[in-house]
């Protein structure tokens, strides 16, 4: 990119922030503005504009599009590796957000909390993802883990899960998967493997605080009803 290129794009970029300023902070920007704001860091305003509405008409909405898997994302026309990139440093802010206030108060003090920072990370995916919270006595995170699987499995090898929760010296575990069929309700095979999975922790000390399975906005807790 030459000398000339480069001024463009930065006040391409001022340009933005001005408009951010005068729109209150962002609040009255549409969903496809607000992403090409932070795709204007990789690519230039027209080309970045472009690509965010092509992402938030495919996704409908931001939500979906952080959930993705960049791979995925990479079939939109115009995504790139720089895209993708940014894309990423995104989705890892808004992960890493409720996950601090995790490590300082108690995982189970607020279901409905965990429940929507579960949403945002994997519930709007549309391949079945399986997340591992690892918690210690007080139900403070300790470490996590996040599986992908295709649109329709996601492995699962409850010797590893249980071997990390020791490694973690975590005293219980939430795990999470994603629906992406929209609906919540267990399957017998997710009954099974929730009964798998707290029969073996239990044998090592450790316990099954909840599952919860996902699917947009929407969610099933094993424990609120009773399962475990």
């Amino acid at each position: 990119m030459n000398n000339n290129n480069k001024s463009k794009d930065k006040n391409e970029f001022r340009e933005e922030i001005e408009r951010i300023r005068q729109s209150g902070g962002g609040k009255a920007l549409l969903n496809h503005e607000i992403v090409a704001i932070f795709l204007s860091v990789v690519h230039g305003k027209t080309q970045a504009q472009a690509i965010a509405r092509r992402l938030t008409d495919k996704y409908s909405g931001i939500s979906k599009i952080f959930s993705q898997e960049m791979d995925d994302l990479k079939m939109v026309e115009g995504v790139t590796d720089d895209t993708t990139a940014i894309i990423s440093c995104v989705k890892e802010t808004l992960e890493r957000a409720p996950t601090e206030e995790f490590k300082e108060e108690p995982v189970i003090d607020d279901w409905e909390k965990l429940a929507k920072y579960l949403s945002t990370s994997i519930g709007y995916s549309e391949r079945e993802n399986l997340k591992v919270m690892y918690l210690n006595k007080g139900y403070r995170l300790v470490g996590k883990e996040t599986y992908t699987g295709t649109v329709d499995h996601i492995p699962f090898y409850i010797t590893e899960i249980t071997r990390k929760a020791v490694l973690a010296r975590a005293t219980s575990i939430i795990i999470s998967h994603n629906q992406p069929g929209g609906t919540v309700k267990p399957s017998e095979r997710d009954k099974a493997m929730t009964k798998n999975l707290a029969s073996a922790c239990a044998t090592i000390g450790i316990k099954l605080a909840d599952h919860i399975i996902v699917a947009g906005n929407n969610y099933f807790s094993f424990k609120e009803k009773g399962l475990l």
